[in-house]
């Protein structure tokens, strides 16, 4: 199909994926709870196919639709994230979430504009040239336990895939909608925490007592103060990298020497595996020294590997430049990305590429803050990218 064609398809079904997007903006769900979520997504989709052109699949890392046009040709995957976020939402839309969470990284946009793309198809507008399966994915925030991408490569979503792509909404100032955000290579960091538990020998004690033990919160603070600046001791100049505590839980009563805490600390970076592990035993040997002021206490240092470093194929982003820029859309490199997306794990088994769709307007705050508040006009745009890939020659 040409680009009219497919700009004016993409155009006559926004006004419906905003509407299903202010409907899930609604109701956010944290990971692995996205019950009502996929309910809705799946009632949409039961809306619009009267054919039956969309076989449904289901596994725990979440739901995919498979669109055959020839049943000896593998598939082109499409994923869209649907979690959403513990933040209470400021936006002040009108539409803003009723339960307390926020759809504040996008992935209330991100399946209207997957829908919308399967819609233009079942309407007929579209024809596919290729197999497609559209899937959405549960639990991509926080991977503290495995991630529903994981989980979803680990089911088989791969299965005869030949190469997948996702489109992640981007707010930042000078991407506003009809602007496409790429990167060739590594594009997104290691997503990983660090977990410190602190456990003193005596279990704490009265306050009046200092000297019948330690103090958790000593401990606690000792540690924050020894990691504070670690990263730039540890890492090359000029290495890009974000190492930072997130948590620190120590203490319920003001008159308590506390026996027990807890930090947990963001480590971002785009060492390899092995630069991992290494990154992780200097953490366990700093923190180790720390601690060894206090006799009667331990720190265990746990690891938790999240998300690994996301990697586009240099190949498929050169391919799809050359689509968008035919449909003359507006296209800009950007830097490396501290943040981390679990669409790496479909990546690192399958040739593709992650890209950005702009959405920038005034008084959007960042991503995952309580007043990120997306432009709608990028859904459009989003979903003429999904059905200029599937219409590729």
């Amino acid at each position: 199909m040409n680009i009219i064609a497919l700009s004016q398809a993409a155009a006559q079904v926004a006004p419906w994926a905003t509407a299903i997007r202010q409907t899930l903006h609604q109701i956010p769900e944290l990971r692995w709870e996205e019950t009502k979520t996929l309910d809705a997504i799946r009632e949409s989709v039961l809306e619009i196919d009267r054919s039956n052109a969309f076989v449904y699949h289901s596994a725990e890392g979440g739901i995919w639709y498979d669109y055959i046009m020839d049943e000896n040709l593998p598939f082109r995957l499409f994923r869209a994230d649907v979690d959403g976020l513990p933040i209470m939402e400021k936006s002040g839309v009108p539409f803003a979430s009723l339960n307390g969470c926020m759809h504040a990284c996008g992935h209330d946009v991100h399946p209207a504009m997957l829908l919308g793309s399967m819609k233009a198809i079942a309407d007929g507008n579209v024809k596919p040239t290729k197999n497609i399966r559209f899937v959405f994915q549960r639990a991509e925030e926080n991977p503290i336990t495995p991630s529903g991408g994981r989980v979803l490569v680990e089911e088989g979503v791969l299965n005869n895939v030949e190469d997948a792509h996702a489109l992640h909404v981007w707010p930042e100032k000078g991407f506003p909608a009809g602007t496409f955000g790429y990167r060739s290579g590594v594009m997104l960091a290691n997503s990983d925490r660090v977990h410190i538990v602190i456990t003193c020998a005596h279990g704490g004690g009265h306050v009046a007592y200092p000297n019948q033990g330690s103090n958790a919160v000593d401990i606690a603070a000792d540690i924050l103060v020894g990691l504070r600046g670690f990263g730039e001791r540890y890492f090359d100049p000029g290495e890009q990298y974000s190492f930072v505590p997130a948590m620190v839980q120590v203490g319920k009563t003001s008159n308590t020497r506390p026996g027990k805490g807890e930090i947990w600390l963001s480590a971002r970076n785009f060492r390899d595996d092995q630069g991992r592990t290494e990154f992780e035993k200097a953490i366990q040997n700093r923190v180790a020294a720390v601690a060894g002021a206090y006799p009667d206490a331990k720190a265990e240092v746990k690891y938790v590997r999240g998300h690994p470093m996301l990697y586009n194929n240099p190949e498929d982003v050169e391919t799809i430049h050359i689509l968008l820029k035919t449909a003359e859309l507006d296209l800009k490199k950007v830097p490396l990305v501290s943040g981390g997306e679990d669409f790496a794990h479909y990546l690192k088994e399958c040739p593709g590429s992650m890209w950005l769709v702009g959405v920038y307007q005034d008084g959007c705050g960042p991503i995952h803050s309580e007043t990120f508040n997306p432009d709608e006009k990028g859904i459009e745009y989003g979903i003429l990218f999904w059905l200029l890939l599937a219409t590729q020659q």
